[in-house]
């Protein structure tokens, strides 16, 4: 027992002497109370193992002074001396939490081995305590595996950052590489408005220190003198304030490199932050490092396939002069009635891919047809008609299929179902799809081709509002006319 701090409760076991001498005798400090509120303060102004107490038989008071104990502090372990005789007592002692029972009579051995008992008890507690903190960090990897985007995590983070540690304000601060400066991706509780176009510059102020150095600050009591980075805690009223560096390490780096930071503040009034509140803040913000790494590595690899994908569209265009261009014009009309439709910046960006991507499938058909002056054959029809397919299968093998892939695979589909590939009619023809029917054709009626010239505006207008209802989407001919034009 060399070195552990126990304290002995109530009037019961201080009356017998050979409890406190048998653990001094074996290298136990020993503190003594009688009283709730005297022994709540030991435990907070002390770093004691095992409260130890003796319950005289059919003492319920003394059982409800001892629940206050162990609810004035949830850190603490009681090994309980109670009557062998007295089942009810004994019954409720077993049912609290945190409580381990010693029944008497007794010998030394037995108390000594009570109190081995009690210290694993209260070991198992402090796992069980450190596993239910670790809590919201195991919802934001559910988060994170879910595939939410980087605004909704930073947001989500945040929220439990400030929860967690009752923090009265806070804030996610990414780097932005190419002007070296943090911006505010997500903030909670602050007093003035914040932009995401407000910049702060790595080493400059506490949150520019911490993303520089990739060390993180405790500030206010106990913590470092704010004046030594430039700018001190922003009101006086706050009592302390911490900043975490969000930091990732590249393979076959020595040390980390910030992503970015989270800061937290506390008012007067509030706990300051301790050191299980930074170990979790530690943690949450290693799993928005993994997000956010993994999102630039999905954001290359996006890059990269559309870099490929417009270099074969711009394949397309220089094996005939006459559609030279026509991909991106189609994308852009796609765009415009896409916003005028009302729909998402996801679902724009997937029309403005789609119509980039929608002909990639022509790099399969012959040049011969691509560009044959008069009308095609019923195979070289055939053949032409086979363009959907091929788009749709070299888009397959990238990360774009899903939202991409429908509208491309059937835009030449016909609300009367006599279209192509899959004859689909109304409202089984992918929304996006719909789409890019009406903007691929207007491009093309207004742009030269082989067998004629363009056609006048409003001729090609008046050519959508005859096919509507029968080629394309009444409803989008209308908007398209109304809002794109």
């Amino acid at each position: 027992m060399d070195g552990l701090e126990i304290l002995l409760f109530g009037d019961a076991i201080l009356a017998d002497k050979s409890v406190s001498k048998l653990l001094n005798d074996r290298g136990a400090l020993v503190h003594t109370s009688s009283s709730v509120a005297h022994a709540s303060e030991l435990i907070r102004s002390n770093s004691l193992d095992v409260v130890m107490t003796s319950l005289p038989g059919g003492d319920r008071a003394s059982v409800d002074l001892l629940r206050d104990l162990i609810q004035s502090s949830q850190s603490i372990y009681v090994l309980a001396i109670a009557d062998d005789h007295d089942a009810r007592t004994t019954k409720a002692l077993l049912d609290m939490t945190s409580v381990s029972v010693l029944l008497s009579p007794y010998d030394e051995n037995d108390l000594a081995d009570a109190v081995v008992q009690a210290l694993v008890g209260k070991g198992l507690d402090d796992e069980l305590a450190g596993l239910r903190s670790l809590s919201p960090v195991l919802e934001m990897g559910k988060r994170i595996t879910g595939g939410a985007g980087i605004e909704e995590l930073a947001h989500s983070i945040l929220t439990v950052a400030v929860e967690e540690t009752e923090a009265d304000s806070g804030s996610i601060m990414l780097i932005d590489s190419n002007t070296q400066s943090l911006y505010v991706e997500a903030s909670q509780g602050l007093d003035h408005i914040v932009s995401r176009d407000d910049r702060q510059p790595l080493g400059q102020g506490v949150a520019g220190w911490v993303a520089q150095n990739a060390t993180p600050l405790h500030l206010g009591p106990d913590g470092v003198n704010q004046d030594n980075f430039g700018q001190p805690l922003d009101r006086e009223e706050l009592l302390s304030s911490v900043s975490i560096p969000i930091t990732y390490m590249n393979p076959g780096d020595e040390e980390q490199s910030a992503l970015g930071v989270l800061n937290l503040n506390k008012k007067e009034g509030k706990p300051p932050f301790t050191k299980d509140d930074l170990d979790m803040l530690t943690v949450l913000c290693c799993q928005i490092s993994v997000a956010l790494k993994s999102f630039q590595l999905y954001t290359n690899l996006q890059d990269s396939y559309l870099g490929t994908m417009d270099a074969l569209a711009s394949a397309i265009d220089a094996k005939d002069s006459y559609t030279s261009g026509h991909s991106s014009r189609v994308s852009k009309y796609a765009i415009r009635l896409a916003e005028a439709l009302g729909m998402s910046d996801q679902e724009i960006s997937a029309i403005h891919q789609a119509g980039r991507l929608h002909d990639i499938g022509k790099i399969g058909v012959s040049d011969q047809i691509l560009t044959k002056p008069s009308a095609l054959t019923e195979g070289e029809y055939r053949e032409m008609r086979q363009h959907p397919q091929l788009s749709y299968k070299i888009i397959g093998r990238t990360t774009l299929s899903e939202e991409v892939g429908p509208a491309v695979l059937h835009h030449h589909e016909f609300m009367d179902g006599s279209g192509y590939p899959d004859g689909l009619s109304g409202e089984n023809i992918p929304y996006g799809a719909r789409i890019l029917a009406i903007a691929d054709a207007y491009e093309a009626m207004t742009s030269d081709r082989p067998y004629r010239p363009a056609l006048d505006e409003k001729v090609a207008v008046t050519e959508l509002h005859a096919c509507s209802g029968k080629q394309f989407d009444p409803a989008m001919v209308k908007v398209f006319v109304e809002s794109v034009l």
